[in-house]
């Protein structure tokens, strides 16, 4: 039995871990995509003695599901937080990761 990319991003089924999101694109229509969403914290940087860490929140999903016009800049609204798209890095096999900073 072969999975679709649809099983894989399936926000009603509970085993699943995928959310759904809005994505609104600069130009275009806003759209909801289904994907996996995953904030890991990056390692810490030292500056002099202080040590800081950051967030470095990512959106996994069907690289067909996002808008036509989608582009680096773009809001995409996941549990009522915006961030901003710094860029759409399809992975060849239909899949986009799109890697996450906090709209401002």
């Amino acid at each position: 039995m072969t999975e679709s990319l649809a099983d894989f991003f399936d926000t009603t089924d509970g085993d699943v871990p995928a959310v759904s999101a809005t994505y609104t694109p600069t130009v275009g229509s806003v759209a909801t995509i289904a994907g996996r969403f995953d904030k890991p914290w990056a390692d810490g940087e030292n500056y002099g003695v202080v040590m800081a860490t950051r967030s470095e929140p990512q959106f996994l999903c069907a690289e067909a599901g996002l808008p036509a016009t989608a582009a680096q800049g773009d809001k995409l609204t996941v549990a009522s937080v915006d961030y901003r798209v710094r860029e759409i890095r399809p992975d060849g096999t239909g899949l986009a990761m799109l890697p996450l900073e906090a709209w401002s």
